[in-house]
């Protein structure tokens, strides 16, 4: 489920032992004073991490969920990159005055 719920507490330090060296916030944990369900998610059409095993029709039903995907995520920052590596080649080509050419990006 997908919903949205607000918290609030303390940050404190996690216990010795507990910590997690994989996340950038490891190292904390809250402790909750009150929690409150904001909004109720119904059930998704499908996990967002099983993106890659659904038809492309759902997919494209559901693309706004799709694009949560990590995978769909990771191709797009890609291809930003992709895109700006090609510009910036575009725009040095004649120099830094002459402004940059343009290009479309499929």
């Amino acid at each position: 489920m997908e919903s949205v719920v607000q918290v609030s507490g303390t940050v404190i330090s996690r216990p010795p032992g507990q910590e997690n060296p994989k996340m950038p916030t490891g190292d904390i944990e809250i402790k909750v004073k009150t929690a409150q369900l904001l909004n109720s998610c119904k059930k998704l059409p499908f996990e967002i991490k099983d993106f890659v095993k659904k038809t492309e029709a759902l997919r494209l039903q559901y693309r706004y969920l799709d694009l949560r995907s990590f995978q769909m995520q990771y191709n797009l920052r890609l291809r930003s990159q992709m895109v700006m590596k090609m510009r910036d080649y575009l725009c040095n080509l004649h120099g830094k005055g002459d402004g940059c050419i343009s290009f479309a990006a499929f």
